[in-house]
């Protein structure tokens, strides 16, 4: 329940989130937690924050380079 919360209160915060979400990623250990913080950087950044996701589509966990892969993805895509 707090996790949706945490998100719901990133995507409030919208773009201005990132920078705080990128400084969670480079402390992050639980794979979970990586992932979850890479979707968001991928709702709210832009393909200026693609610097941001890259070092984790070599993440040693699929489930990271995942999130890793459909958050660059989805911010080209609207970088377009």
């Amino acid at each position: 329940k707090q996790r949706m919360q945490a998100q719901e209160y990133l995507f409030e915060l919208g773009r201005v989130a990132v920078p705080g979400i990128a400084a969670a990623l480079n402390v992050a250990i639980d794979s979970r937690h990586r992932s979850d913080l890479l979707q968001c950087v991928g709702y709210l950044g832009n393909v200026d924050d693609i610097t941001i996701v890259e070092p984790f589509l070599k993440d040693r966990d699929d489930r990271v380079i995942r999130a890793a892969t459909n958050a660059t993805l989805r911010m080209k895509r609207r970088g377009q």
